[in-house]
C-alpha cells in the first residue's frame, strides 16, 4: 500500500497541473470535465451499498463493422456515481474515482466501489480523494482564518460546507 505521503504528493500535483490554488475548496466537476476531455461522467441510481465506478478504457467501435476497434489515441473513461448519494458524498465518490482512473497501476479495467470493499486499493483511493478535496495546506489555513483552537461539531460542518464535502 502507498503511504499518506505519497498519495498526499499525488493530491497536490494534480491540484499544482491543473492550475489549482491548494488552499481554496473546488468545483471538481467542471474541473475535471474541462481538464479530461475523454472522461464521461454518468449519474445513474445504485444499491447504497456502491457508492460508485470506474472504467479506464472504453473500446470505441467502427459504426461500419461493430465487430473491429477503432484505433485512437484517445484514453476514453467513464466514471459513473450514485446519485442516490449527497452531494458532498458524490463528490468524494469522483475524486476517489480519479485515483483509480489516474494514479493506480496494475488495476482492472472496470473497477466498482463498494462500500464494504476494504482493500489497499480502496483505502488509497480514500485517501487520495480526501486530500485533493481538502488538502492539508487548505484545512490548516481554514483552522487559522477562523481561529479554532479546538474543534467543534459546528466548526466541522462549517469546514464540511467550505470544502464541500
Amino acid at each position: 500500500m502507498r503511504d499518506r505521503i505519497k498519495l498526499n504528493s499525488f493530491a497536490v500535483e494534480l491540484r499544482r497541473d491543473w492550475e489549482l490554488n491548494p488552499y481554496s475548496p473546488i468545483d471538481l466537476f467542471s474541473i475535471v470535465l474541462s481538464k479530461l476531455p475523454d472522461l464521461t461522467v454518468v449519474f445513474y441510481p445504485m444499491s447504497d451499498n456502491t457508492s460508485g465506478m470506474c472504467i479506464k478504457n472504453i473500446n470505441l467501435f467502427d459504426e461500419d463493422n461493430p465487430d473491429r476497434t477503432v484505433s485512437s489515441n484517445s484514453r476514453d473513461m467513464i466514471v459513473c456515481i450514485n446519485s442516490n448519494m449527497s452531494k458532498g458524498r458524490q463528490r468524494f465518490t469522483l475524486a476517489h474515482e480519479l485515483y483509480h482512473l489516474l494514479f493506480e497501476e496494475d488495476k482492472a479495467n472496470l473497477i466498482i466501489c463498494e462500500n464494504s470493499n476494504q482493500d489497499d486499493s480502496e483505502t488509497e483511493a480514500n485517501i487520495f480523494a480526501s486530500y485533493l478535496i481538502m488538502p492539508y495546506e487548505g484545512l490548516e489555513r481554514y483552522y487559522k482564518t477562523n481561529n479554532i483552537d479546538k474543534w467543534t461539531l459546528e466548526d466541522a460542518i462549517r469546514a464540511e460546507q467550505f470544502f464541500q464535502i
